[in-house]
């Protein structure tokens, strides 16, 4: 990949007192497999030598600084991304996936001192994984931890450019403890990680799991039946999913048991019911929350499945007057052109209300409102209605101009569901208001690099065919 990394010195900022983000340390379990992905595997130990090892790399380097890393589902690369938290490097994984434009707007924005790549260019300063690890095997472990990195993501770029934002080692660590008081009651030893590593809910996942000393299997690449012969192999497994993976995931034996942690979008109440049927012993848990907020609540198998559950822990929530959600929590990010702010409260884009007990529900966010006429139709309403339809893949609905309505209300989707199911299923459960005016087929739906539909490229390349709609 040919990028133009200019050659300037460091920028990162030291803050005191701030908790570090490292591998789990209990020689004990030394010997124990942490982090295995299917073609390497590390102990514990051999794990932390090798963090250390590349850690000292980057030290000799320069004691501090910015590292692009390509992120793929691989032991190396999460031994990569560990080892500059270790050294007090800032870093910034990045997808294989990104397009030339997007990875050097994120070199002229950090101005790395350093990229660690799949395939690397000899003209400019970039490693390839396989150079890197030869480099840094040669040297000694470096045993301190530093606590001074920043990690430096993307959001999703649903609605437009994505923007990139800073979180601190404090902020990561906080979201680890949330977890870890979700957790203190079950005997979870193994997580399971099969989605992509630059998506920040498995990428939260694993980094979780070697920090708490969870062993951490990584697919190279999601198949539903590498991942149902993992979870059948593994006993009482975390496994991270996002709502997409759930209907490959109904054909698990009834006897499986273990958690599924989904993330990412919000999960449909049908898909919820069809696994707990198909697997009645997986424990199904549900989190809300985004790239700026980290974890925000947690709905358990026993609350209520068309919500998104009560606070994690340090968080608290509140509603503006006009029901958008406000979070305030300690693992807020820093903010999306400075790593030097200091946030401790957020207003996300999505409106809910919270019951008298202190349960959280999402109706939608404000960029997905389609105003039809005078009345406002809610995006993930319609859809949630029309992903119940079995031989529905994906769904997303938006709003088409419309010269008499100013916005109709348009669903594509993929899969094998007909017109008339998905018509007649919009008249028993929605509004007139709500029930698309068009259903589209396609091929495929776009995606964010980060996994998600990618709302605003429907927008713009979306049909545009003349009809009245009246």
């Amino acid at each position: 990949m040919k990028v133009d990394i200019p050659r300037t010195g460091c920028h990162t900022i030291a803050k005191s007192g701030e908790k570090m983000l490292a591998i789990y340390d209990d020689k004990q379990h030394d010997k124990r497999v942490a982090l295995d992905d299917g073609c390497e595997r590390y102990t514990w130990s051999e794990l932390r030598e090798q963090v250390a090892k590349s850690a000292q790399g980057l030290r000799n380097l320069q004691t501090s600084g910015t590292v692009m890393i390509e992120m793929t589902n691989t032991a190396e690369a999460l031994i990569q991304l560990m080892s500059a938290f270790q050294a007090g490097w800032d870093v910034c994984p990045f997808s294989s996936k990104a397009k030339h434009s997007q990875v050097q707007r994120l070199v002229d924005t950090l101005q790395p001192q350093l990229m660690i790549a799949i395939q690397g260019n000899h003209t400019i300063p970039v490693y390839t994984q396989a150079e890197w690890r030869e480099r840094y095997n040669l040297l000694k472990p470096y045993v301190e931890h530093q606590s001074t990195s920043h990690f430096v993501g993307t959001t999703s770029g649903t609605t437009g450019l994505p923007k990139i934002l800073y979180r601190t080692i404090k902020s990561w660590q906080a979201s680890s403890e949330a977890l870890a008081d979700a957790y203190h009651n079950e005997k979870v030893q193994t997580v399971i990680i099969p989605g992509k590593l630059e998506q920040g809910h498995f990428l939260m996942g694993a980094i979780d799991g070697l920090c708490r000393g969870l062993s951490v299997r990584l697919l190279s690449r999601y198949h539903p039946q590498a991942l149902r012969q993992l979870i059948e192999g593994t006993q009482d497994p975390l496994v991270y999913i996002v709502p997409t993976m759930m209907q490959h995931l109904a054909e698990l034996p009834t006897n499986t048991s273990g958690f599924w942690l989904c993330g990412g979008d919000h999960c449909q109440t049908y898909w919820q019911e069809r696994l707990k049927t198909a697997a009645p012993r997986m424990r199904l848990w549900r989190y809300y929350g985004s790239m700026e907020t980290s974890f925000i609540s947690l709905a358990r198998d026993t609350d209520a499945p068309d919500g998104v559950g009560f606070p994690m822990l340090g968080v608290n929530i509140t509603l503006t007057t006009e029901q958008k959600i406000s979070v305030r929590s300690n693992q807020l990010f820093s903010g999306y052109d400075s790593k030097e702010q200091h946030l401790n409260q957020w207003e996300t884009s999505d409106y809910g209300y919270l019951s008298e007990a202190g349960e959280l529900t999402v109706i939608g966010r404000d960029t997905n409102r389609i105003q039809f006429g005078a009345l406002t139709v809610q995006a993930e309403v319609v859809e949630a209605v029309l992903q119940q339809t079995e031989n529905l893949d994906e769904v997303v609905v938006i709003g088409q101009n419309d010269a008499y309505w100013g916005e109709i209300v348009v669903a594509y989707y993929t899969g094998r569901a007909t017109k008339k199911t998905l018509r007649q299923l919009c008249r028993h459960q929605l509004k007139a208001h709500e029930r698309p005016r068009l259903f589209v087929h396609v091929a495929e739906l776009p995606h964010t690099i980060t996994g998600k539909i990618d709302r605003q490229k429907m927008k713009e390349e979306g049909i545009h065919e003349p009809s009245s709609h009246r």
